[in-house]
């Protein structure tokens, strides 16, 4: 199964996967906008952690995923978070579409993807051309909360610091430190 959770920067899309996993066995790894062979060695030091094994050295996404998909007796989550960043190169891209085809179909994993770029992550898998077209079985695209929607969160407050709330927050979910806790 592929999941695709895509929305702005700072919409909460990382905290929403990371409290749909709590409970559940995951992989979790957060790209940089860096090579994406930086990246495949994150992987690589996550799937070692996570398997109680040496870190492992995959030169290939195919090859992460196969190892997974092996060692996985049950239900496993892999949460690919800022996925976009690797989507600048085709070869990721081409490699993702045989992950999906050949590995995902066959085993009991779950991947989520997740992006700040909505547009280059619709391009990889909404456009017809690109090798990742039609393969994700949910899109998830967080938008900000409606104006009137902070009324029921903030049922408290009076609607002049309703409306001081939305000034500032523009409806995205509000930070520990916005609400006075610490972090």
């Amino acid at each position: 199964m592929l999941v695709l959770v895509t929305g702005r920067r700072r919409i909460g899309k990382s905290r929403l996967v990371r409290e749909f996993l709590k409970g559940r066995k995951a992989v979790s790894v957060q790209f940089e906008k860096r090579l994406w062979e930086y990246n495949l060695n994150k992987l690589n030091r996550v799937i070692g952690e996570y398997f109680g094994i040496p870190i492992p050295n995959f030169s290939t996404f195919s090859d992460a995923f196969r190892f997974i998909a092996s060692q996985s007796r049950c239900r496993l989550t892999v949460f690919l978070d800022e996925f976009s960043y690797l989507l600048r190169y085709s070869e990721v891209e081409a490699e993702f579409q045989s992950i999906v085809d050949e590995i995902l179909t066959e085993s009991d994993l779950m991947l989520i993807l997740s992006a700040s770029s909505v547009g280059l992550l619709k391009r990889s898998f909404f456009d017809y051309s690109n090798p990742l077209y039609g393969r994700s079985d949910t899109a998830l695209n967080l938008q900000p909360l409606k104006f009137r929607r902070l009324f029921e969160w903030f049922s408290s407050l009076r609607p002049e610091e309703v409306v001081k709330v939305y000034a500032v927050t523009s409806g995205v979910p509000i930070t520990r430190a916005l609400r006075g806790e610490e972090r």
